[in-house]
């Protein structure tokens, strides 16, 4: 891949704007991933989320999916590998999932 586009990809990867889906757009417009919901995510998806897109100060990450589990009012906790403060680092790290938040999941795939 020559270098002009591996820009474009890592700029897609990492959200040019807010609310942007990142890694899905940069795989999937590649034809290199499969966008997947929150409900059919594997370990090892790759995942991009924002914190109250809607709101002032929204944020995000892009992380590597482990798991999510909801409880029995339909709180969703999310679990992720991923590199922040609050993992010191490289590590897992889990937080439940407010309102708004959009997530967005991709399973890279071999291209043909």
């Amino acid at each position: 891949m020559d270098a002009r586009l591996a820009g474009k990809l890592l700029e897609d990867w990492f959200c040019p704007v807010m609310g942007h889906p990142g890694v899905v757009q940069a795989l999937v417009s590649r034809g290199l991933g499969k966008a997947v919901r929150l409900e059919d995510a594997k370990p090892g998806d790759f995942l991009q989320f924002w914190r109250s897109v809607q709101l002032a100060a929204p944020s995000g990450h892009s992380a590597i999916y482990l798991s999510h589990d909801t409880d029995a009012t339909g709180q969703i906790t999310l679990r992720y590998w991923s590199s922040q403060p609050a993992t010191n680092g490289i590590g897992v790290h889990s937080e439940k999932v407010g309102d708004p938040w959009e997530i967005h999941i991709v399973r890279a795939i071999i291209p043909r």
